[in-house]
């Protein structure tokens, strides 16, 4: 699971591995991206909300995730 750590040392890469790594984890939790490179514009917008989620923000994600998965099966 993501954790606070994870996503400051994810902070800390170059932008195209930050997308690969939240693409990657976007996928594990059956989100697909696309593929589409995104602007510097907006990886910039996602470092700064990245960089203000806390533990619960990101068990918040994990549970929507879990109700779409849910609700994707039905």
């Amino acid at each position: 699971m993501i954790d606070k750590k994870t996503i400051e040392t994810m902070l800390a890469l170059p932008d195209d591995r930050l997308m690969q790594m939240i693409s990657i984890a976007a996928g594990a939790a059956g989100i697909n991206l696309g593929g589409k490179t995104p602007s510097a514009e907006t990886v910039s917008g996602l470092r700064a909300v990245l960089s203000e989620v806390d533990d619960s923000d990101i068990a918040r994600f994990f549970e929507l995730v879990s109700l779409y998965k849910k609700a994707k099966k039905s």
